[in-house]
């Protein structure tokens, strides 16, 4: 590698200021754009068919994230404070000082964010003899926060996680906010969490929920919609629920003399589950038979056992209902 003359770095430096640029203007779309055209250089250049390949190139790339991670870690541990938590571009700290007010302890994130910048202008100058071009941004404070762990393990699973952030709920790939999870369960979460943050007991709403489910005042929200991929034809090894649905649309559709919709694919299916197995929905006159018995276990105990496994217990502990026999 060449320190004075050199290509990727010009380009990546372009697309940087571009980037930083759109984001003064509020143009996220734009942003987000760029920062997809940036993170590829990783993919091309550990492509034999790039120009610029060199498979150090890209090992490189990983190296250094973890380098970085790993380094800013110990630095936020040597200042006394304690990473909880850090995937591939972000790292969660908890500050020692629990009594600091909601201002003091988005100062002190602040200071310590500095502190960070600092510390890598002066490595990489001690290391290399390069300027620093990392810059590493204070985003935000959770007064709560919530991190479900990998199932039969102590640790966190990676990018899930809720937290409380000036009074506003936040999801990172959890169910209230996956569009593969059904309308009833994304919002089953949001209020579950909105009591766990306020310190208001999840155990009354969790039994009133599943009461609610079984009395049918949520069929409505009880439809699953995916996209298919690609032509049903061409699902052979594996059929996912949506699929099936797809197939018993059309199969419908043939039989009334109308042509398949989800033939070609590249399009979304709504469908729910009825003691029958896996039907299309159309309107909510298909909503009948309901079983509500797998909406229980799919989509309502795998979030409540998330909370209530905090307090020893689980959705087969509080209802009646032995999830087990299901």
């Amino acid at each position: 590698y060449s320190k004075e003359t050199s290509i990727l770095p010009n380009l990546i430096t372009e697309l940087a200021n571009a980037r930083e640029d759109a984001k003064a203007h509020n143009n996220d779309i734009l942003s987000y754009a760029i920062k997809i055209i940036m993170n590829s250089f990783y993919g091309v250049l550990g492509s034999n068919v790039c120009r610029f390949y060199h498979p150090e190139l890209a090992s490189s790339i990983t190296m250094r994230g973890h380098q970085i991670l790993n380094l800013t870690r110990s630095w936020f541990e040597e200042a006394g404070e304690r990473v909880i938590y850090g995937d591939t571009d972000s790292l969660f700290v908890t500050l020692s000082d629990s009594a600091l007010s909601d201002q003091a302890v988005k100062e002190k994130g602040q200071d310590l964010c500095l502190m960070m910048n600092r510390k890598w202008q002066q490595w990489c100058q001690d290391e290399y003899q390069i300027p620093c071009h990392l810059e590493l941004e204070f985003e935000q404070t959770y007064n709560r926060f919530f991190m479900p762990t990998i199932r039969g393990q102590a640790e966190g699973s990676k990018k899930r996680y809720a937290g409380l952030a000036n009074g506003k709920l936040i999801f990172k790939g959890l169910e209230a906010v996956r569009s593969d999870w059904t309308p009833f369960a994304r919002a089953f979460q949001r209020e579950l969490f909105e009591r766990l943050f306020n310190d208001e007991p999840a155990e009354p709403f969790i039994k009133e929920r599943v009461n609610q489910l079984y009395q049918g005042e949520f069929d409505k929200q009880l439809v699953y919609q995916k996209r298919l991929s690609r032509p049903l034809c061409e699902y052979t090894k594996v059929t996912p629920p949506h699929v099936r649905a797809a197939r018993i649309a059309d199969q419908r559709r043939l039989a009334l003399g109308v042509k398949p919709e989800f033939e070609l694919g590249r399009q979304s299916v709504q469908y729910f589950y009825s003691v029958q197995g896996v039907l299309p929905y159309s309107t909510q006159s298909d909503l009948i038979n309901i079983d509500y018995d797998h909406y229980l276990e799919k989509q309502i105990e795998p979030i409540a056992d998330s909370v209530l496994s905090l307090f020893g217990s689980s959705l087969a502990k509080i209802t009646s209902r032995q999830l087990g026999l299901l």
